[in-house]
This record gives structure tokens, C-alpha cells and sequence, in this order.
């Protein structure tokens, strides 16, 4: 009897024991830019989201 009422007393715990913090999400992934010719400049604007609930700290970024 004691291990069912820890059961129904942890279950609506680990319901809300989700892992907070910042959570980027962008509208979308990839783009396509078709054929670029030599010396002509590319560009796209990924969008993006945070969603979660810490502030969203972009550090180290790198262009390829």
C-alpha cells in the first residue's frame, strides 16, 4: 500500500521536473540559393526563436 501512495505522489513530480532553460528554434533549416557564380555574394536570415525560459546566450560563432 506504502509503494502506490509514493507512486501517486511522484508521478505528478516528474511531470514537472522538465529540464528549463534556453531552447533555440528555428522557422527553418536550410535554404537553397541555386547557382551562384563565381565572386557573386550569397545571403539567407535563418529566423530563430528562444522558446525556453532562460535567455539565450550565441557565443563562438563560425561562417563556412
Amino acid at each position: 500500500m506504502l509503494k502506490y501512495i509514493i507512486i501517486l505522489v511522484a508521478l505528478p513530480m516528474l511531470a514537472f521536473a522538465q529540464k528549463s532553460g534556453a531552447k533555440l528554434v528555428f522557422s527553418h533549416d536550410s535554404a537553397d540559393a541555386g547557382d551562384i557564380s563565381s565572386g557573386q555574394i550569397a545571403e539567407h536570415v535563418f529566423p530563430f526563436v528562444n522558446q525556453g525560459d532562460d535567455t539565450l546566450r550565441i557565443t563562438n560563432v563560425y561562417t563556412s
